[in-house]
């Protein structure tokens, strides 16, 4: 049964603003409301309040300004149960959530969070400590002789800033979910005197409480005296509000749209068309966004019979037993319905919104599902439609940009948006407040200690000052006795003595990650003042504009090695000399030629070689494979022309030399350094030039390359020189190149407002266990670990001089990035050290900048991608790499403030590349882009507290394990060189069905008639049983659905090294035996409750890491035989090169050997189609897949080798 509350729309659709823009474009609104709709309660004992879980995006991409725009993310109304003698116009809720309103005056593109207390018939409405209904001054600022709702609202948590403009959340979240909702709490007795008359007023402080991954716990609360104000004028109302009256279980929620900015024109025909500030979702799903989740309402079993026990002498109270009393609430309707509409122009009319519809997506989260016909898939959100046709049916329906006629000049006509207001909010505490009370509540006690400040994400510094509880000005406001008031302080002092931040209230959700608050909201009280105190907020403005400075540090690929306009690959059959031999003996048909080869460096030409063409033959090639010099005797045919050929190119052309003589010693020709100028894949100009999307257009063109105004630079670079200017093209290590600092400049500079500043210290050929050896890590610290140090105090100590275009007087050193790792490679002392080391750097880093929560982020050696190429590289992969992510992912010790970025996926072969430099990412400026925007996205994240490895749950999993039961799983994967161990660079095997046997009979055997279910191995090869019983369990993987032709095993055997004992709880061996293409089956495991080891599978998620009852050990390896993954045979390197990567309408595959079968399955490893190439290329038409995660599974000749590919279907 709906409940009829659900129905309430509480949208108004505003009349549009009809102000003339062109010839035919006038400005209009967009409107909307979705209702939501739950099971109705009919159980009224459930009168505790409620909790939800409510997403939290950018429901733009700019925010579009403060006229007229409000919008609620899943917003709520608790309201009373009824007596029966309310008087027939009686309205009073807890309402407000996440979203944006027309008088927020620093909003962001992300929403906050705020508090809506109304009482009776908008009487009076509080929005937080210091916020809530007020009179307006002609300055724009608060009126506090009426003090209307700003005292309604009081602070309970004592880590937690609340600003008048609303609850910041962290920027840059997008989908991830804010736990929040009220519980009563018996903070004061109730009240047989109201501020000196005979009205009575309850206990009920209605107790905000909220569940992010950096703040758990009740933050604030509502005045019970907030509810009787309007009683003091009106006695026949006592006793109906929600100081006193239990709430109603029946909470509505919905989502509130009213008004973003549009424009309507209309072509020739007379047609109108409408244009939208796009929204966009978040993508939760191939096409579904997650709105809400974890509806609970609370009965007084749970919290508030608790608290009154524990105040009234009993035992401290544990924060899980919020949790008790509580029932989940689902969703009904198939979640509710949804409406929209666009107006202006003298037109009003509804949107077609076949494309989005309110979904249920579990019996407890509902979202928004997208018809992907009309929205589409933009990296992780969902854009919905910007432009609309009103057709005859009297509907805006949804149309592309391509089918706006140009006469409606909609395309190229901005929507307007309006500036935030940024207005100062000020309290009677601040000295230029308009109203000053010496004796009133701010002021009388007044703070104990302050001013303090607090730079929030929003741009705005908050001012606060630390008041005792009681003395905070909505209790003074209050007017308490003081028996009321010692009570209370006593009792908040018990909460604030055992409850903090980190425990754990709210049952967690189940689906998604949790939502971060804004690390700048995030206070610690001063010494003395850490139970029975405050923050109180006396002042926000507009943070003054400050410097952000990063530290770009390591070695040469942090330098930067992106090729911006040519390289060597492509030089290949590129003539350098030509010459006619004559012999000195006459009439011989032959003569000998010297080749006398050097190398600069000594370490020969790395791979260039230069073939001698007669008659178009090659008859003889020379190369350098290593050392300084060489020679070779290369016999030409008399008076026959003879062409010097670049056979191969390599790297380091500068290094390479050479000297052709005669007999007599004569040169008849010679290369002094072979230069690599010759058009090639994937150098800068090649990206941009190929760009059809516009992925990169920020960058400009090659004749027009745009320049960052406030973003700079400061950049000893490889060439002796050093850059101070404004972020560009050809930064990198030397002016032809670009590295990292070019993208990350472009993230960081559309983050920000205020100027940025990047400090490159970086340097080719370095070690961390030698040269920048952290002080911490013992013995001699690093000469450049010092340099680094002395570099950034002294450009930061002297920004008047180093960059006087810089307008700014104040600074801050705002994040640390480190990439490199190649040079540790030189010795196994280095290798092992180099997690430690790394440790040692970020604390040590941190302390010498005494900053402690600087933000780090920190890139992977990558090198190599997930191709197995042995010796150096292989140790980059298995050791360096895994080292970094070790300490980039430790989110146990470093929170959301360390990130790490994996530069594996970003790794590109050298065929696609400039060149032939694998040290150097093959100088890939597509790889150089990526990696400084994924770093840059990154830091973003760190700033914000939210850059964790294991979701933004962190490691606190015991919630999300199931008590009573057991669970069993790991991978399948491909051994490539059939070792029996799965190493780092073997991908696992996709869409396996792995079956489960238990021991119902008890005999210690499992058998057949325990047959638990299939599961089918994800994208990355692993899988898991759960929901089990403790017992004895067989895995295997069995014949049905494996082997067969187009199936996942196709082929494949069993690999070698059979561990039987699959219960000896170690991970990565192969514990599968069994004849080939037939059942491979496990040891027996016997599962316990709490004997199972922890952190022993590879997914970074709870039930891997943290299960004591889960065993995720057991792995099966295979190999096909009739193929090889090696990147080497014979001495002949192979590749297989799939891109564009992600894709959109096709799909290039190159391969170094002739194609001989391309299946593409999907990510469940099911064949979908099959292609039969011919040659090394093929393209295929990937217009029609469904967006997501695809493999090609790719077979050349004549070997028959066979190698995977992923690729992302857009």
């Amino acid at each position: 049964m709906k409940n009829a509350a659900r129905q309430l729309c509480l949208c108004a659709f505003m009349g549009a603003v009809s102000v003339q823009m062109s010839a035919q474009v006038v400005t209009a609104t967009r409107s909307g409301f979705s209702w939501i709709d739950s099971e109705n309660i009919s159980d009224m004992s459930f009168d505790a309040g409620y909790t939800a879980y409510a997403a939290a995006w950018p429901i733009f991409d700019t925010y579009p300004g403060s006229d007229a725009f409000q919008m609620g993310l899943a917003s709520c109304w608790m309201t009373t149960q009824q007596t029966g003698n309310e008087p027939e116009q009686f309205y009073t809720t807890i309402e407000g959530g996440l979203g944006w309103w027309m008088d927020t005056r620093f909003a962001t593109r992300i929403p906050k969070f705020i508090m809506g207390g109304v009482s009776h018939n908008f009487f009076g409405w509080a929005n937080g400590p210091g916020a809530g209904k007020t009179s307006m001054l002609s300055n724009g600022q608060r009126d506090w002789s009426t003090p209307g709702g700003k005292y309604g609202v009081a602070q309970l948590s004592n880590r937690l800033v609340w600003a008048p403009d609303g609850l910041n959340m962290a920027q840059g979240l997008n989908g991830e979910l804010l736990g929040y909702g009220y519980n009563p709490l018996p903070l004061m007795e109730p009240l047989t005197e109201t501020n000196g008359q005979a009205i009575s007023t309850g206990n009920q402080c209605w107790t905000l409480f909220l569940n992010s991954t950096n703040f758990k716990g009740p933050a604030t609360f509502f005045m019970p005296t907030f509810w009787t104000e309007p009683v003091l004028e009106d006695p026949s109302l006592e006793g109906l509000y929600l100081d006193t009256r239990p709430a109603n279980p029946n909470v509505p929620f919905g989502w509130e749209h009213a008004l973003s900015p549009a424009l309507i024109s209309e072509d020739n025909e007379g047609t109108p068309y409408a244009k939208i500030e796009p929204m966009q979702m978040p993508a939760s799903g191939e096409d579904y966004s997650v709105a809400l989740n974890g509806i609970s309402i609370y009965s007084r079993d749970g919290l508030w019979d608790a608290m009154n026990a524990w105040f009234d002498g009993g035992d401290a109270v544990p924060t899980e037993a919020m949790q008790n009393g509580s029932q989940s609430v689902s969703f009904t309707n198939n979640g509710g319905a949804i409406v929209g509409e666009i107006s202006g122009g003298g037109m009003e009319y509804d949107i077609d919104l076949d494309y989005l519809d309110n979904t249920m997506l579990t019996f407890d989260a509902m979202g928004f599902e997208h018809g992907l016909n009309a929205t589409s898939l933009q990296g992780d959100v969902f854009a919905l439609p910007e432009y609309f046709k009103l057709e005859g049916d009297n509907e805006w329906h949804p149309i592309t940009v391509d089918e706006v006629p140009a006469s409606t000049q909609l395309a190229t006509t901005e929507v307007p948006t309006t500036p935030r207001p940024e207005t100062t909010y000020l309290t009677p505490l601040e000295p230029d407040c308009a109203f000053q009370d010496a004796n009133g509540p701010w002021s009388s006690p007044g703070p104990a200690a302050g001013p303090f400040y607090t730079d929030l994400g929003d741009g705005s510094t908050a001012t606060y000052y630390w008041y005792r509880f009681v003395d905070q000005p909505a209790i003074v406001h209050a007017n308490l006795p003081d028996s009321i008031r010692d009570e209370m302080q006593a009792r908040v002092e018990l909460i604030h003595s055992n409850w903090n931040l980190e425990d754990e209230y709210m049952a967690p959700p189940t689906v998604g990650n949790l939502a971060t608050v804004d690390p700048g909201a995030l206070v610690v009280p001063p010494a003395g003042m850490e139970v029975g105190y405050v923050p109180i907020v006396t002042r926000q403005e507009s943070t003054p504009e400050k410097l952000r400075v990063f530290i770009l540090a390591g070695q040469s690929n942090m330098q930067g090695y992106g090729k911006i306009a040519t390289g060597s690959n492509g030089a290949a059959g590129i003539t350098v000399a030509s010459f006619t031999p004559t012999c000195e003996v006459p009439g011989a048909a032959t003569c000998d030629f010297t080749l006398e080869m050097t190398d600069t460096f000594g370490d020969g030409w790395n791979g260039w070689t230069y073939d001698f063409v007669q008659n178009g033959a090659v008859v003889a090639t020379g190369s350098l494979p290593n050392g300084e010099s060489g020679s070779l005797t290369v016999t030409l045919e008399n008076g026959v022309t003879c062409d010097i050929v670049i056979g191969t190119a390599g790297a380091y052309g500068n290094e390479v030399g050479w000297t052709l003589t005669d007999a007599s010693g004569n040169a008849v020709a010679s290369l002094d350094g072979q230069p690599a100028d010759f058009p090639s894949p994937n150098t800068l100009v090649d990206v941009v030039n190929s760009d059809a999307t516009g992925e990169w257009s920020m960058l400009g063109t090659e004749d027009d390359w745009t320049t960052l105004d406030d973003v700079h630079l400061y950049f000893p670079n490889g060439a002796g020189d050093t850059i101070r200017d404004h972020v560009t093209v050809g930064q990198g290590a030397y002016p032809d190149l670009i590295g990292p600092e070019l993208m990350f400049a472009h993230e960081l500079g559309a983050y920000f407002e205020d100027p940025v500043l990047i400090i490159k210290t970086a340097w080719g050929g370095l070690s961390l266990a030698e040269d920048f050896r952290p002080p911490s890590a013992g013995g001699t610290t690093g000469p450049y670990y010092n340099t680094m140090i002395e570099t950034v105090e002294a450009v930061t100590q002297n920004l008047a001089t180093e960059f006087p275009d810089i307008e700014v007087d104040e600074f801050e050193i705002s994040g640390f990035a480190w990439f490199q790792g190649w040079n540790d490679g030189a010795s196994a002392e280095f290798l092992n050290t180099y997690e430690s080391n790394l440790h040692h750097l970020v604390n040590d880093v941190r302390n010498d900048l005494d900053l402690p929560e600087l933000p780090v982020v920190i890139q992977s050696s990558g090198h190599g991608g997930y191709e197995n190429f042995g010796g150096w590289i292989q140790d980059m992969q298995d050791i360096v790499a895994v080292a970094q992510e070790n300490v980039g992912c430790n989110d146990s010790i470093y929170g959301g403030t360390v990130g790490f970025v994996d530069t594996k996926p970003l790794w590109i072969t050298m065929a696609e590349s400039p060149d032939d430099a694998g040290f150097h990412f093959h100088n890939n400026a597509r790889t150089f882009l990526n990696i400084g925007k994924t770093m840059g996205e990154e830091m973003i994240l760190a700033i914000n507290d939210m850059a964790y490895c294991n979701g933004t749950q962190g490691p606190d999993c015991d919630n999300l394990i199931s008590p009573g039961f057991v669970s069993i799983g790991n991978r399948v994967w491909n051994d490539l060189n059939m070792d029996g161990i799965n190493d780092s660079n073997e991908p696992g095997i996709a869409g396996v069905s792995v079956v489960i046997w238990s021991d119902p009979d008890g005999d210690g055997i499992p058998d057949w008639e325990g047959f638990g279910g299939v599961e089918i191995t994800d994208e990355e090869g692993y899988y898991r049983f759960d929901g089990l019983t403790p017992g004895n369990y067989v895995v295997f993987v069995w014949q049905v659905d494996n082997w067969d032709d187009g199936e996942p095993l196709q082929g494949f055997q069993s690999t070698v090294g059979y561990v039987a004992d699959a219960d000896n709880d170690v991970d990565l061996d192969n514990n599968g035996f069994g004849p080939a293409f037939s059942d491979i089956m496990s040891g027996i495991v016997t599962l316990t409750l709490d004997g199972e080891p922890l952190n022993d599978g590879d997914p970074e998620d709870c039930f891997f890491d943290y299960d004591p009852g889960g065993n995720n050990t057991v792995d099966f390896g295979f190999y096909n035989p009739n193929t090889t993954s090696v990147a080497i045979e014979n001495g002949e390197v192979f590749w297989t090169s799939v891109y564009p990567n992600p894709a959109k309408d096709q799909l290039n595959i190159q391969s170094s050997s002739g194609l001989e079968r391309i299946d593409l399955l999907d990510a469940l490893g099911r064949v979908q189609q099959q292609f039969r190439p011919m040659g090394n290329t093929h393209v295929i038409d990937v217009s029609s897949l469904t967006p997501g995660v695809y493999v090609l599974r790719c077979t050349s000749t004549p070997l028959g080798r066979m190698e995977t590919r992923r690729f992302v279907k857009q």
